[in-house]
């Protein structure tokens, strides 16, 4: 009995330890997944965190690419002075070479000038002479002139009286000769003294003027000098100035827009974006102004008892371009947003406006200046710039679909192309699927083979998980901004070969279609192997250039029945966001294929901006009112803040 008591009292001991040894094994396993639930945390902090340093650095590479700009910019302007400068001193140089051949004809002037005064003094000495020898013997001709009078009268008085008339006549020409040339000697010594004087005056100014010239002369290069270094420091001093105002208003908008953007994600809304084009037409004044960075004006023209006033309507946005605003200022304002697929977002940025508005240019632009490219080609450059900096952390995988909607039909635009030939696949939704995996069924959509031989019809379809996806639909891996150029070339060959066995030029042909673009980025985690699930989708809508109700719509032609489809998906469209406006419980996003395809953007989890291009001439000024209506009434729509999509290879959410 004894020996079985202490057998159970060891046996009792055994399980305490062994309890005891269970919970603290509990417990550190608890520990343990604290800590990695902890550092998987802080590894996706670190991602994110990395993301925005790779976002930054690319934005700190494009600054410091517009500073050596405004470097070369400075460096030329330099150029420019210095070379302004040198035609200056050529300039001093020739105007001294002239002043030099002046002073020489002046010198030559002036040694005629002596020579003519010698001359005339000679003449005026000789004159003087002569003037001295008629005053000296006037007195005794007087005399002698008397004396031969009295003795012609005395010799002949019996003579008539004609021959002493006209002895007397011959002595008084004798006596007024003498008296004839005296002033005029006179008159000549002045002119003389005159000229003398005048040569004098002469030669003092030659002198002043030939010595301010040669200190002109002297002081020329010391002044260019001074000139040239007077320049170039108020250059380096402006350049210095803006630099530093550059980077400061760098971060004030930087600031400005994660202020801007983090509202907006709070109010959880459709954000708004207005860019005007500028008129088509010189010389004629716009009929929309921006008054403010968020505000535009429209200036309508109205009846005010018998008198026709203009009268502006104003409309408010998230934010309004100057009609005059580059490319890539516009895509810096939407930059954010581009980031945030990165992290899992899914974003989607819509285009709308009128015919002749800029959708296609300020979208789809390609171009090899960075300052002139369109939305969609600077993201793709952005993204895969990001990914390349963050490649250590994360391996990002992308795919590209293009799709087009005419005549309320699907058009794959990838499909046909060589690459698709290549490397496609195809999206096929399973449906009936149940498995728990969420990548599993990610990779059972898109691990479809591509057979251009049996051509897939395109339906739109849900997912387990509710997303939207395009049954059928052509998908194709991106490595680089090339692959998307490639693929987007070759669909626009076959696009236009498309238009023109309809008999359709291009522009018409875009005209009557919505245009999808979308980016899958799978971005995984190297360290935690979380997965994140981002989509960057640009729609562009047709022209909106009349809403009409569906009601009114007549089918008389090709071309017609087009733009009725058209007018029948933007009217939809219209009715879609009157609904959401309303918070109406049953929204008709089923009422047409485009409302279908934007249900996950316009219902998800989604950050969602729409661009509205409108046009700034006075015919198009009825379309431009509707355009910006319907733009306004889009600012209202909630979508609900969006949440970053995320999974784990391990089949669990962190």
């Amino acid at each position: 009995m004894k020996a079985a008591a202490q057998a159970q009292k060891r046996a009792a001991e055994a399980m305490a330890r062994q309890r005891l040894a269970e919970e603290k094994l509990a417990g550190e396993r608890r520990a343990a997944r604290f800590w990695r639930d902890q550092a998987e945390s802080a590894e996706q902090d670190a991602g994110v965190l990395q993301t925005r340093a790779a976002a930054a650095e690319v934005q700190r590479e494009a600054i410091f690419l517009s500073l050596e700009l405004e470097q070369r910019r400075a460096k030329e302007n330099m150029v420019i002075v210095r070379s302004s400068m040198d035609s200056r001193v050529k300039d001093q140089g020739e105007l001294v070479e002239s002043e030099k051949e002046r002073c020489r004809r002046l010198e030559i002037e002036l040694d005629r000038v002596r020579l003519f005064l010698a001359s005339k003094n000679q003449e005026n000495q000789m004159l003087q002479v002569q003037l001295h020898e008629m005053k000296t013997h006037k007195p005794e001709k007087k005399k002698m002139g008397l004396m031969s009078r009295k003795k012609k009268t005395l010799e002949h008085d019996e003579m008539s009286q004609d021959e002493p008339a006209k002895v007397g006549l011959l002595s008084a020409e004798s006596d007024t000769t003498p008296m004839h040339g005296e002033p005029n000697n006179l008159l000549r010594a002045e002119t003389i003294m005159a000229l003398h004087k005048k040569s004098a005056e002469l030669k003092l100014q030659f002198e002043l003027f030939k010595s301010y010239t040669s200190d002109q002369i002297k002081e020329l290069p010391k002044d260019a000098f001074l000139w040239s270094k007077q320049v170039g420091r108020a250059l380096t001093a402006a350049n210095a100035e803006v630099d530093w105002l550059k980077e400061k208003l760098a971060v004030e908008i930087a600031s400005r827009r994660k202020i801007r953007h983090q509202v907006l994600n709070y109010r959880g809304t459709v954000r708004v974006f207005c860019r005007p084009r500028p008129t088509r037409y010189q010389g004629l004044v716009d009929v929309v102004s921006v008054p403010s960075h968020d505000t535009i004006a429209v200036h309508v023209k109205s009846e005010v008892d018998g008198v026709f006033e203009t009268m502006p309507i104003g409309f408010e946005f998230d934010h309004v371009f100057p009609p005059e605003c580059p490319q890539h200022i516009v895509f810096e304002e939407i930059e954010s947003l581009v980031f945030d697929s990165l992290e899992g977002f899914a974003v989607c940025i819509m285009v709308y406006g009128q015919s002749q508005s800029g959708k296609s240019y300020t979208l789809m632009r390609d171009s090899s200046d960075d300052d002139d490219k369109g939305l969609f080609f600077s993201a793709v450059d952005q993204i895969f710039s990001v990914s390349k900096k963050r490649s250590d952390r994360y391996q990002d995988n992308f795919n590209l679909t293009m799709l087009e909607v005419q005549d309320e039909r699907l058009q794959d635009l990838i499909v046909g192309t060589h690459t698709a030939n290549t490397c496609g696949e195809r999206l096929k939704v399973d449906v009936s699927s149940k498995k728990k995996n969420k990548q599993s069924r990610v990779v059972n959509e898109e691990a479809a083979s591509f057979s251009s031989s049996t051509p897939l019809k395109l339906e739109i379809k849900s997912n387990i998980d509710g997303d939207t996806v395009v049954h059928g639909l052509t998908s194709v891996p991106i490595a680089s901004p090339e692959d998307v150029r490639r693929v987007w070339t070759e669909s626009e060959e076959l696009r236009a070969a498309r238009a023109k066995e309809q008999f359709l030029s291009g522009s018409e042909n875009r005209g009557n279609t919505h245009t999808f673009l979308s980016i899958n980025l799978v971005s995984t985690n190297i360290a935690t192997g979380i997965t994140t699930l981002g989509k960057l989708q640009f729609v562009e809508l047709a022209p909106a250039d009349r809403i009409i109700p569906s009601s009114d719509l007549k089918s008389t032609g090709s071309t017609k029945r087009d733009q009725d489809f058209v007018n029948k998906s933007l009217n939809t469209l219209n009715s879609v966001v009157d609904a959401k406006r309303q918070f109406v419980r049953s929204v008709p996003f089923r009422n047409s294929t485009l409302t279908h395809l934007l249900r996950d953007a316009l219902e998800g989890d989604s950050k969602v901006l729409m661009l509205c291009c409108v046009s700034s001439d006075l015919e198009d000024i009825e379309q431009t009112t509707e355009s910006l209506k319907f733009a306004s009434k889009m600012r209202k729509v909630p979508v609900g803040v969006a949440t970053k999509k995320t999974l784990s290879l391990a089949g669990r959410n962190p």
